[in-house]
């Protein structure tokens, strides 16, 4: 059986996959959340986001700086 790298670093180092458990749908949204204040942080978060095609909900998050990164696709993103 080969290693995964989660097995091989010592907690508390957490190595998952983007599409890791199951994920809230809103609509054509699907998010995973990984890291946030329900984790114990403070300071950041992580969350993954898979769109359908279509058009998707809106995104709330507060004041504070984000930055998406797109992997694969295209698409509108509207930031008020």
């Amino acid at each position: 059986m080969i290693p995964r790298m989660a097995d091989l670093l010592n907690p508390p180092c957490r190595v998952m996959d983007l599409r890791e458990g199951a994920p809230r749908r809103h609509g054509a949204l699907a998010v995973w959340r990984h890291v946030g204040r329900e984790s114990g942080a403070t300071a950041i978060s992580l969350r993954v986001l898979e769109v359908a095609p279509g058009t998707s909900p809106g995104l709330l998050n507060g004041d504070c700086e984000e930055v998406l990164f797109v992997l694969e696709g295209q698409g509108t993103a509207y930031v008020e």
